[in-house]
């Protein structure tokens, strides 16, 4: 591997994490403004559920208090449901992006993976003639037996 294989996943990494940060912020602004059935009110919501605002309209006069509430009421829900759709599909997106960005990071992984292998395989040197094998003791009543593979994957001597 190089650097500049590195730094280009930095690059990449950074990239996606500016991706998710500008969702986030879009998600944080997000609204859904309702106008009520009856036209007597418009309720603006946020993402967060905070309603940020009623309007009432000429046509509310002429309600009751307790169907002017439900109106408000209604539309509050109506609006929250609204956002919460919206958000729904630009999370839905995002997930997308994520498992794209993941699947590319599993990519790169198995690419890394075959580099540190390399480099592994590369460093091992063959055992010097001059280095000394080590000579099994007489307390290691297993040495010299071979392994063998017993049933379940298990290995015993």
């Amino acid at each position: 591997m190089t650097d500049d294989f590195f730094a280009s996943m930095a690059e990449n990494l950074k990239a996606q994490a500016a991706t998710f940060q500008a969702m986030r912020s879009e998600l944080e602004s997000m609204t859904a403004e309702i106008r009520s059935p009856d036209q007597a009110v418009t309720v603006c919501v946020s993402g967060d559920g905070t309603v940020r605002r009623v309007t009432l309209h000429p046509v509310s006069r002429h309600l009751e208090p307790e169907a002017l509430g439900a109106s408000i009421a209604q539309t509050t829900n109506r609006a929250l449901q609204q956002v919460q759709e919206k958000m729904h599909r630009r999370l839905s997106a995002a997930e997308d992006a994520r498992r794209r960005l993941t699947a590319g990071l599993n990519h790169d992984d198995v690419r890394l993976g075959d580099a540190v292998d390399e480099f592994v395989a590369s460093s091992r040197r063959p055992p010097s003639e001059s280095e000394p094998t080590p000579v099994a003791r007489r307390s290691d009543r297993y040495a010299g037996q071979p392994l063998e593979e017993r049933p379940g994957g298990f290995l015993s001597r």
